[in-house]
């Protein structure tokens, strides 16, 4: 399992490193109320923030790449028609 850093360092909240290490002590401590659980993950905000200008750029990339890839297979299907 490793040593005491384990459970020091900086990457106890990522992943389930603190689940694997808090589960662990409850075995050591012979706990028969619930030998494994997983603690449920918190909200976090995932929310994208945009200028005016950016939203603009990114309807017209999203519109216009799917139009380009359109034009170019009617230019194929014409020209091997």
């Amino acid at each position: 399992m490793g040593n005491s850093t384990f459970a020091t360092d900086g990457v106890f909240e990522q992943q389930l490193n603190g689940d694997v290490f808090l589960n662990s002590i409850g075995w050591l401590t012979k706990q028969d109320k619930q030998l494994l659980s997983i603690r449920p993950k918190e909200a976090k905000n995932r929310r994208i923030n945009l200028t005016t200008q950016q939203a603009n750029i990114l309807s017209l990339t999203v519109a216009l790449v799917p139009l380009i890839a359109f034009g170019t297979a009617v230019i194929l299907w014409w020209q091997r028609r």
